[in-house]
């Protein structure tokens, strides 16, 4: 996760963590608002006294938090802490790891390593697109991919709807993410 992701979650939950924001969250950036909803429901439960966080990672596809507790635990709020935290490890399983949605969401194998991603990041991240501000050098290879991808889409919109329907597609790309969207003429809008 982006060293700016963390610091926010560490400064906003500050008696969550021992040594205010240095800690390095090694997941990708697409978890942000589930780990900021986590840590929004730990500080409404009562917490064990003197519990923090320890590590944030992925681990086998999945979020993993692990915390502890100087001070002799409480087992019934101990059992809490855990349910609340193994909720939103579950939940990790169904957002892309990279950019945060929900949509065509698939376990993956990358380099040995499992993750969970949408359709268009396990594309990214099998062509070699980096998680950075930087573009990759390949960037170009994958933005053409996905403009062919936005024609064969255009082709079968103008098949399926009658010429002047209205649907549009458009290829959005914003802080080298992209989405395809779609938009019909009664204003909704799906992102593929």
């Amino acid at each position: 996760m982006k060293k700016e992701l963390q610091d926010k979650l560490t400064l906003e939950f500050p008696n969550l963590f021992r040594d205010g924001n240095k800690y390095n969250f090694q997941c990708g950036d697409g978890w942000f608002d589930l780990l900021r909803r986590l840590f929004i429901r730990l500080t409404e439960i009562n917490l064990p006294m003197g519990y923090k966080i320890v590590s944030v990672k992925q681990k086998y596809a999945a979020l993993n938090v692990w915390g502890h507790s100087d001070l002799e635990p409480d087992p019934e709020k101990s059992q809490l802490v855990h349910d609340v935290i193994s909720e939103f490890e579950q939940e990790s399983f169904l957002i892309c790891e990279q950019c945060g949605t929900t949509r065509g969401i698939r376990l993956f194998i990358h380099e040995g390593w499992e993750s969970v991603g949408c359709r268009l990041c396990r594309v990214k991240i099998k062509a070699g697109w980096s998680s950075s501000d930087k573009p990759h050098p390949k960037q170009e290879a994958v933005e053409s991919m996905m403009n062919r991808m936005v024609d064969k889409f255009k082709e079968e919109i103008d098949s399926t709807f009658p010429e002047g329907a209205g649907v549009k597609i458009v290829l959005s790309t914003q802080s080298n993410k992209s989405n395809i969207i779609v938009k019909t003429p009664d204003g909704k809008v799906c992102g593929i």
